[in-house]
């Protein structure tokens, strides 16, 4: 909705810079010279009944010192009409005593602005008054669309006369957070279905290969290693498919031929680990395809962001350009509008 704003000004050079200042601003602005003119226009409104009122001005912005009627006179007379009494009025003028502000203040005038003045403080004063006249935002109940009615305030949604409630967010992030079946969901989206799955799924193999290196060097047994890579290998689908390794270890299975059934792992790990324990070397084994992830991931980063700091950097010359674009083509606007 265009708010029209009267501007009623004497110097046709100031009036012209306001009016213009206005319209770019996003606003839909009428000059008058005197304070008979624009009342003259109201009245010519009024007399038009109903069908005129999308051409009624929301706000009014006076000089004091007119030509004929003053500023505050006008004032007086608009505060009179009941169709237009309620909007605001911003006082323009060179008047500038402390006395002066007083009186127009006391007088009718909702704000009160003194020559010279800035754009930017005219338009910031103009958009504060106007919030006095925006229609007030009703607290909406109950939305429908078509045969789809969502009641707010009891949660509940009717779609094709079935009945059923709106899902709570937070209950939303519980359910994926601390819930078992939540977290495999999260976890199997990560590795399978992510943007960034293969980066995910190389770190959390480099993490158990790291892991078990370490535990097995340290002297543990196979199946304690396994337990404690389960709870640092920093995936909840990855931890899950180590505690089912442990499982079959501990019935007299071995780790690669466990690890083939469990389809979390990487073909390479598990080929890895088969050599390992045929070779009689695994933490030694494991180290090396630990590290082989671990520059893995490193390469393939480094390589993304390689690919995205020139498209940040686009990006981000293309917001400046535009918010330069923003600041001063209205300014070019307005002064090529006033020459």
């Amino acid at each position: 909705m265009k708010y029209r704003i009267y501007v009623i000004e004497d110097n046709e050079n100031i009036r012209n810079l306001i009016c213009v200042a206005l319209e770019n601003f996003g606003y839909c602005a009428s000059g008058f010279e005197t304070a008979e003119e624009a009342l003259d226009n109201l009245s010519a409104l009024l007399r038009r009944g109903r069908e005129a009122q999308r051409e009624y001005p929301a706000m009014f912005v006076f000089d004091w010192m007119l030509p004929g009627m003053d500023g505050m006179a006008a004032i007086r007379k608009i505060r009179e009409m009941p169709d237009f009494s309620a909007a605001p009025v911003l006082m323009l003028t060179a008047k500038d005593r402390e006395m002066d502000i007083v009186q127009g203040l006391d007088n009718g005038a909702d704000d009160y602005m003194t020559k010279p003045f800035g754009i930017l403080e005219l338009s910031a004063r103009v958009r504060n008054l106007l919030k006095r006249v925006e229609p007030a935002k009703e607290e909406v109940s109950s939305l429908t669309i078509g045969e789809v009615s969502i009641n707010r305030e009891t949660r509940e949604v009717i779609a094709c006369g079935d009945r059923t409630e709106l899902i709570d967010l937070d209950m939303v992030n519980t359910y994926f957070r601390l819930t078992e079946r939540g977290k495999l969901v999260l976890a199997s989206y990560a590795i399978e279905r992510a943007p960034l799955r293969r980066l995910r799924s190389m770190s959390a193999a480099g993490r158990f290969a790291n892991t078990m290196s370490t535990m097995l060097t340290a002297g543990l047994g196979v199946p304690r290693a396994l337990d404690v890579t389960s709870q640092v290998v920093g995936n909840y689908l990855f931890s899950l498919g180590v505690r089912k390794v442990k499982e079959n270890v501990e019935r007299g299975r071995g780790i690669a031929e466990s690890m083939a059934g469990v389809e979390c792992f990487p073909k390479m790990l598990t080929e890895m680990v088969g050599v390992g324990e045929r070779a009689g070397s695994l933490p030694q084994t494991l180290d090396v395809i630990g590290n082989y992830f671990d520059s893995e991931v490193e390469t393939q980063s480094t390589r993304l962001l390689s690919v995205l700091e020139p498209v940040i950097t686009i990006v981000l010359a293309v917001i400046v350009v535009v918010l330069l674009l923003a600041v001063y083509l209205p300014m070019f606007s307005m002064y090529g509008g006033i020459a």
